[in-house]
């Protein structure tokens, strides 16, 4: 059974996000999202993030913002629209989570919000799960959510062989800056500088 323990405690200190990199649960998925490049974590975020978008669109009505957000961010990506433009329509979503108090509109916000961010740096796909699995938390509830985590890591998982296929067999368009290439992706270079950091701190 999935390891929750620690998101059970950060709800009992009433954070706000129930999910981050240290989250016992989500290691195996860390693991998988650091061997993949920008363009991958990119398309992999901006599909995953589709969810949310939905579950939003259908609590907030009448409002565009999310369906703009999704639609600017895809377009910047194939290096369509210029990132001031796309910046814009992405912080329009994350102004939806300040402008109410239900946590579940939250953090589906700051998910959709997080996976557009993505592809300006991939560190902001993971923000897409540590927000959408906060979500789940708090519309399932804590004692009864753990098979819907279980499904969404399934799903994100499925999805990334998904998109890396997508990115390596078909003739997708891509922004200029997606192209360069990278020894390693910014998960793997936050990963390894965190534990250098730790690792100092230990030694003292």
């Amino acid at each position: 059974m999935l390891d929750i323990e620690d998101v059970k405690n950060k709800q009992k200190r009433k954070n706000q996000i129930l999910f981050d990199r240290k989250s016992s649960c989500l290691q195996p998925l860390l693991e998988e999202i650091r061997k993949y490049p920008h363009k991958t974590l990119t398309l992999w975020a901006l599909t995953c993030a589709k969810i949310p978008a939905n579950e939003l669109n259908q609590l907030l009505i009448n409002d565009g913002r999310v369906n703009i957000a999704l639609d600017l961010c895809t377009e910047w990506m194939q290096g369509h629209v210029k990132m001031p433009h796309a910046k814009k329509a992405l912080l329009s979503v994350h102004a939806i989570a300040k402008e109410t108090d239900d946590a579940y509109v939250k953090a589906l916000a700051h998910a959709v919000g997080q996976a557009c961010g993505s592809v300006h740096v991939e560190t902001h796909a993971f923000g897409l799960v540590m927000y959408e699995m906060t979500s789940i938390v708090i519309k399932y509830g804590i004692e009864e959510c753990i098979p819907y985590l279980e499904n969404k890591l399934e799903y994100y998982r499925q999805k990334l062989i998904e998109c890396d296929y997508r990115v390596e067999h078909e003739k997708l368009e891509w922004a200029y800056f997606l192209n360069v290439k990278h020894s390693k992706n910014k998960e793997q270079l936050l990963y390894e500088r965190t534990k250098i950091k730790n690792d100092i701190e230990n030694k003292k």
